[in-house]
């Protein structure tokens, strides 16, 4: 059923401190903000948004100030793709989790490559195999969704099918859970993510990676992967129908131009929605053989723009406040000009994440690295802490995986 809001139009020249703006007057990707829904906590925030639009939508429950009555037009509803619920709060601090998240995904990698190599040879694996690997990341991302979040990035430049499969059922299991899944909901997400992929062990090798474009009937044999891996499920004693019908649908698009049954939003399962939508992004983030990566920032447009073509529209729009403004992993520049990666992220601070300071104003590395929570200076309208803009790692020579490796696992 919708919910309602109490929304009320302001002219930018009448924000103040306090008030959260629900929705722009323009699409967010034409805002420095990156998509709609924040607290304003400062001046640049308010000058920013003077820059960009006239006017915005101001959600008055959620502000933490009185929005003046004159204002307020009516009460709007917006539908939901399907009911979202509040989020389960942080259990545990990033710092504490991540070397627990650290073991499981290490666990994860070598459960998930075993299976696959199994699958190649003719062997099947028994549910329980991948059972316990399961359960044991959508607890850590439960605790904490940064720390499982946050490795997905360190082993990026990891192409191989194992590390793709990990690296979608924990970006599924996050998006998950910002819906407010339950328990068993989210076990069936992560692990139709986790087997979304099964299928290409039953292609000959070497067709997934060929660099040359695909003849017609090459074509039709790589797509046969979305058939072949909801045949090898279905063999599975115990496994959900859910998790085959995401191997079955997941390269399923919103306008039926997908594969294998050409369905339309409406004909294709919410999780299937969802596991498209991580596949893609973890694919063009983390790049493949036939593609170089691209950042976290240019996947999120490129997607919004696909949106309602390729995915459901809402469910992009929501897997993009789930990110943040700046996805964790993000190379991101301050007004000092020092340079810094996204580590940790807040929904109530989403302009002010948690960095790991590597470059000076001077761009000289930092020995070591300085960790800094930038929250801590929102209030503060003269501190140079703040995010100016997003950089691309080669414009500095900034190896990420190398500098996360280094510091945080030696913690």
């Amino acid at each position: 059923m919708a919910q309602e809001t109490e929304k009320q139009k302001v002219d930018t020249r009448d924000l103040k401190k306090g008030m959260y703006v629900s929705e722009l007057d323009r699409p967010w990707i034409e805002s420095p903000f990156m998509f709609q829904g924040f607290l304003i906590t400062n001046e640049q925030e308010l000058l920013q948004l003077s820059q960009c639009c006239n006017y915005v939508y101001v959600d008055v429950a959620k502000s933490k100030v009185d929005v003046p009555s004159r204002l307020v037009m009516s009460k709007t509803s917006k539908k939901a793709p399907f009911p979202k619920k509040t989020a389960a709060p942080i259990e545990v601090p990033f710092e504490k989790e991540f070397q627990r998240a650290k073991s499981i995904y290490n666990n994860a990698i070598d459960t998930i490559s075993d299976i696959l190599t199994d699958l190649r040879t003719g062997k099947l694996f028994s549910i329980k195999d991948i059972k316990e690997t399961v359960i044991e990341i959508t607890g850590s991302v439960m605790r904490n969704p940064d720390a499982m979040m946050l490795l997905t990035q360190i082993e990026a430049q990891d192409k191989a099918a194992s590390s793709h499969a990990l690296n979608v059922c924990i970006l599924s299991a996050a998006f998950g859970r910002y819906l407010g899944m339950n328990e068993k909901e989210l076990y069936e997400l992560s692990l139709g993510a986790m087997l979304h992929d099964v299928g290409e062990t039953q292609l000959p090798d070497g067709l997934m990676s060929k660099q040359n474009t695909y003849s017609p009937e090459e074509l039709n044999l790589m797509q046969s992967h979305t058939l072949k891996g909801g045949e090898l499920l279905s063999q599975l004693e115990d496994i959900p129908d859910s998790a085959i019908t995401i191997a079955l649908s997941h390269h399923e698009r919103a306008n039926g131009s997908g594969y294998p049954k050409r369905l339309v939003n409406d004909q294709i399962s919410t999780l299937a929605k969802i596991v498209s939508i991580t596949d893609v992004y973890d694919s063009v983030t983390s790049g493949t053989e036939r593609e170089a990566p691209i950042s976290a920032t240019d996947a999120l447009k490129s997607m919004y723009d696909w949106r309602n073509e390729l995915f459901d529209g809402e469910l992009i729009e929501l897997f993009i406040q789930s990110l943040g403004i700046y996805p964790i992993g993000s190379i991101v520049q301050l007004r000092s000009d020092e340079i810094g990666i996204v580590i940790s992220t807040s929904a109530e601070r989403r302009l002010a994440p948690t960095l790991m300071l590597i470059l000076n104003s001077k761009k000289e590395p930092y020995q070591p690295p300085t960790i800094i929570n930038l929250s801590q200076y929102v209030e503060d309208d003269k501190h140079d802490y703040e995010i100016t803009n997003v950089v691309d790692a080669e414009d500095y020579s900034i190896d990420k995986t190398s500098y996360i490796m280094r510091e945080l696992y030696a913690t």
